[in-house]
């Protein structure tokens, strides 16, 4: 059976994007933030793991998504964050909360301490955490992978179809 060019390129064209995929999938993983995080907190993520980080505020204008400025009393420990790039740099270790302390609760982890964080109304709770803090969230192509990428089925496309009219015209004729 004879293969035309138009199938060989889409081929080899595939077999490029999933070894690029691949590349850029091993190379910056980090898990999704967390969804369940307390009232008074939202979910961040990176390459030490995702955490529920407070969402301070100095006043209702700092907040999103219907959410004012309060204190709450949560419970708070250090989280220590490492820079695998920069093994040498020194860690940083910012705030995790764990869960809420008011009304007398107790910490399993961490210590209670009072703070000013983005609470969400009681009658109208967002949907999502991030809003709270006015997160801008996005996933998108970064770096030099994604634009290799891009231009390679880009590429794999324009083959495909050349190859798809070379055939539709030998039929015709």
């Amino acid at each position: 059976m004879h293969r035309g060019h138009g199938s060989r390129a889409a081929t080899l064209a595939a077999l490029a994007v999933i070894l690029l995929w691949g590349s850029s999938a091993r190379t910056d993983v980090v898990r999704p933030p967390p969804r369940d995080c307390p009232a008074g907190s939202i979910g961040r993520s990176g390459h030490s793991g995702p955490y529920c980080s407070p969402a301070m505020c100095r006043t209702s204008a700092d907040c999103r998504g219907g959410a004012a400025c309060e204190v709450a009393k949560l419970c708070i420990t250090p989280k220590t964050l490492h820079n695998r790039r920069r093994p040498d740099s020194p860690p940083v270790v910012v705030e995790r909360v764990t869960g809420s302390c008011a009304g007398g609760k107790k910490c399993e982890d961490g210590r209670c301490q009072s703070v000013r964080v983005c609470m969400p109304k009681a009658q109208k709770r967002p949907t999502s955490a991030a809003v709270l803090a006015g997160c801008g969230c996005s996933v998108g192509w970064t770096g030099g992978v994604g634009w290799a990428l891009g231009v390679v089925a880009l590429g794999a496309l324009a083959l495909v179809r050349r190859g798809s009219r070379r055939r539709r015209r030998q039929l015709v004729r």
